[in-house]
């Protein structure tokens, strides 16, 4: 049993701990930012939809396994409180109006047409009559969407209202979510709009950002009632995620620390309750949300962290052995209704019992964090270690790696923008500008979309064209790669332009540069994250240079050609590009992919010893730790497409079969391998 004195000094190694795991409050702030400004930069391309993310990492987590959700919401679509009048001359293809549902808990409510003009198929077919009414089935509205998107060749299925993907090696898991915007507050949750606040949480400001923002409606019912047909859930995503992003950095790495516990619990829960979901994520932020809101801001400190988590943990204790978790807007909604009751109830109660009684100590249960919490908070080595204190030059580094993580994470892969829409969204993202990482996000996002414009424009220059035409069409498209060249890895970009346009000199020079200086690729293994976290802060932090300038000279991302673009590739690739979908792409890291370059180049002009210069050259990368043949499949084939220029067909062979051997779910290698 600890003394006060003792706690208090293990509650701020704890709290160091998990500024580590969960990130400090600037690591944070950043990839919030990083994803808001993503979601802008759809949005303001997307005239049909608006994209809202949701999920662990819209909140602001990158623990391992956190949720990449989005909400995709139809603007065609308008949904009114059951009150409110139509309003006039309305451009909305459809107005439906909410309807409080039969038989179900508050929250749940049916959807009536009052207005229709014109739909898509998935709303079309889930028209229902009852009586004089039409209402809109939620189910059927669900399984429409997951039926397209089955067709498109995605692997999903329902979770709960959603659709979901699995991982796999060429991406992320992800849950999508179709839904419709209400502008208007919900009568369902007017006590909360009115509810007496002692603390001053959420404060003015967040309130009324989240009454004006409404709600959303999301396909799905309450399952602890008989029929669930018609029903739809009020969704408060908006209110949530302003809510979470509120949080003081004490109360989010409390509410962190509860979502580490539910992992480590994962397995023990998972024997008993098998697929039963009893605990969830958003009941853990349900209980934050509660035990913010009553208690001062001064409670949520540092040497107070373990007494804050245990106030929660206490708070999920009593819900759980009451069998009551009051949903946070609508206190009537019980949120363990459908799980938590009878036996499951008592197993239940069992396990937090068992977990009460260990204290400091259940933070060593469970696999998700190896060595455990409570094993490093015991280790003099770790402790000594969490107590040294960064120095200004090692917060800059941090903070500057952090943010070059989020901007290739989030922004390396952007649609390309319409003619008509590249004025409006270059606007509105230059638009946002208000400090440091605001002027590098849009700058970024800038280069990004001109350079997508002049791939999208570039066309293989064809015999009939006069040498002025073809000279005035390749400089405008390098016109438009250039301002992206001025971050590192993407001259590559460049170089490929050059190389399609004969000019195979100025290729190898760009390769050349890639191959031999330093740069940062995000994602890498922890002991490469080191000596490359040594050297940036040794050659480019505490030197007064701006945040642009350091990232713009160790930027580095992998190459992405995109089926959108469809002369801007490599006709050495054209088998990989011709099995992409509509919107699909080739990645190619760019190391790899310089070294390959230079090999096509040196093979073009006859040079036998440039050629193998490079090919060793990429035999070697194959073996990289980041950029290597054991995560991107495309290595081994770029390897096997050397061998097979030199005609020596057993080790093309061996290659493509490499490659096959990394990712099979989508990979042209077999085809090759047919052919050959």
């Amino acid at each position: 049993m600890m003394d006060t004195e003792e706690s208090e000094r293990m509650s701020v190694l704890l709290s160091q701990l998990l500024e580590k795991d969960i990130g400090t409050k600037e690591e944070v702030e950043i990839r919030r930012k990083t994803l808001l400004f993503k979601e802008k930069y759809d949005n303001a391309n997307n005239k049909n939809n608006s994209i809202f993310n949701t999920g662990s990492s819209a909140e602001g987590f990158s623990l391992r396994g956190s949720d990449n959700d989005a909400m995709i919401v139809d603007k065609s679509i308008l949904i009114l409180n059951s009150e409110q009048p139509i309003p006039p001359n309305s451009e909305y293809d459809m107005i439906l109006a909410m309807k409080e549902a039969d038989n179900c808990q508050r929250g749940y409510v049916n959807l009536e047409i009052v207005l229709w003009q014109r739909c898509r198929q998935p709303l079309y077919k889930s028209f229902h009559r009852v009586g004089k009414k039409t209402l809109i089935s939620s189910e059927t509205y669900r399984e429409e969407h997951i039926k397209q998107s089955q067709n498109l060749g995605f692997n999903v299925a329902t979770h709960g209202p959603s659709s979901g993907a699995e991982a796999t090696l060429r991406s992320a898991a992800f849950d999508v979510v179709h839904a419709f915007h209400c502008p208007d507050w919900p009568k369902e949750a007017t006590e909360w709009k009115t509810r007496m606040r002692l603390y001053g949480w959420p404060s003015k400001t967040t309130f009324d950002k989240i009454i004006k923002g409404g709600c959303h409606i999301v396909p799905v019912g309450d399952k602890s009632s008989g029929n669930t047909l018609l029903q739809w859930r009020i969704s408060f995503a908006y209110a949530e995620r302003l809510l979470v992003h509120s949080l003081n950095h004490t109360q989010f790495k409390v509410y962190g620390l509860l979502k580490i516990l539910l992992k480590n619990m994962k397995e023990s829960l998972e024997n008993v309750f098998k697929d039963e979901d009893v605990l969830s994520s958003y009941i853990l932020k349900t209980i934050v949300f509660h035990a913010v809101e009553n208690t001062p801001e001064a409670f949520w400190n540092e040497k107070n962290h373990f007494i804050c988590f245990w106030f929660c943990f206490n708070i999920l204790c009593s819900w759980v052995k009451a069998g009551y978790c009051p949903q946070y807007f609508i206190p009537q909604n019980n949120l363990f209704k459908r799980h938590i009751h009878g036996q499951n109830k008592q197993i239940l109660l069992h396990i937090l019992n068992e977990i009460h009684q260990m204290k400091w100590m259940c933070l060593s249960i469970g696999t998700y964090v190896r060595p455990s919490i409570m094993d490093i908070l015991l280790d003099k080595g770790y402790q000594s270690e969490l107590m040294q204190q960064q120095t200004a030059i090692q917060s800059e580094a941090v903070n500057d790696l952090q943010i070059l993580t989020s901007v290739v994470t989030k922004l390396s892969l952007m649609p390309v923008p319409c003619t008509k829409q590249i004025c409006h969204t270059l606007n509105a993202l230059l638009s946002l500008t208000k400090s440091e990482i605001d002027e590098l996000l849009a700058c970024y996002s800038a280069t990004k979309i001109l350079s997508l414009c002049g791939m999208r424009d570039y066309q293989t220059p064809t015999q009939s064209a006069c040498n002025k035409s073809r000279y005035r069409h390749m400089k405008r498209c390098k016109n438009l790669l250039m301002p992206r060249a001025a971050w590192c890895s993407e001259i590559l970009y460049v170089a490929t332009l050059c190389y399609l346009t004969g000019n195979v000199r100025s290729t190898l020079e760009i390769c050349g540069k890639i191959t031999s200086t330093f740069q940062y690729y995000p994602g890498c293994s922890q002991d490469v994250f080191r000596k490359q976290y040594e050297m940036y802060m040794r050659d480019y932090c505490g030197h007064g240079s701006t945040l642009l300038n350091k990232l713009q000279r160790v930027f580095s991302s992998s190459i992405y050609f995109l089926k959108q673009c469809p002369a801007f590739c490599l006709p050495h690739l054209q088998p990989e590009f011709d099995e992409l979908p509509l919107h699909g792409y080739i990645r190619i890291p760019p190391l790899p992919y310089a070294s390959f370059l230079t090999f096509i180049c040196y093979h073009d002009l006859g040079d036998t010893r440039g050629r193998d210069n490079a090919l060793r050259h990429l035999i070697a990368v194959k073996y990289d730790d980041d950029q290597g043949g054991h995560l991107h499949w495309i290595v081994h084939t770029l390897l096997g497409i050397c061998y097979q220029t030199l005609g020596d067909t057993s080790r093309a062979i061996r290659a493509y079969e490499e490659s096959l051997m990394v990712e099979t779910l989508w990979n042209p290698a077999l085809d090759r391998l047919e052919r050959l």
